[in-house]
């Protein structure tokens, strides 16, 4: 049943439940009732309210929906291309591996596999290439991280697309 419906039924019974107390005891059927009010609507009012938390929070992060990624607390941009492989940006992927190259050396290194976006600050690295230059440290740190992409980003696109 919806929400409204649930109010306005709640609201019909108790204001019921008052003419009746008020045809029994006239002016002091407000104050009998009013708690009666108050546990009717409590609820209702509750769950309009945590509805609207949930709006604010899908609208405040739906700018980065499905693209947030998350490794020791570091957020990382990852975006889905139409063939199920996903790009991490470099940027957010510098501040956990230290050591790796700047764009251009990255492109150098690995043709098709660094893209660059509209403005040349967003660039982005396949998983797949960054786990194959990643497989040549080892820094515990950096044996860390690429074996969470292995698991978390990697694997899962992986199944996707053997699944389409």
């Amino acid at each position: 049943m919806p929400l409204a419906a649930v109010v306005a039924l709640r609201l019909l019974a108790c204001s019921a439940a008052t003419w009746l107390v008020w045809r029994w005891i006239a002016f002091a059927s407000l104050v009998v009732c009013a708690p009666l009010f108050g546990l009717a609507l409590a609820r209702p009012w509750l769950e309009i309210a945590e509805g609207a938390a949930l709006l604010a929070r899908r609208l405040g992060y739906r700018r980065i929906n499905g693209r947030h990624f998350e490794h020791k607390g570091r957020s990382i941009d990852i975006a889905e291309d139409e063939q199920a492989y996903r790009w991490l940006k470099t940027q957010d992927v510098r501040k956990i591996v230290s050591g790796l190259p700047n764009d251009r050396v990255l492109e150098r290194m690995f043709p098709g596999e660094v893209q660059q976006g509209p403005s040349t600050a967003v660039a982005r690295m396949k998983a797949e290439a960054l786990d194959a230059y990643l497989g040549k440290s080892s820094e515990t740190g950096t044996l860390k991280f690429r074996l969470w992409l292995q698991r978390e980003v990697i694997l899962p696109a992986h199944k996707r697309r053997e699944r389409s």
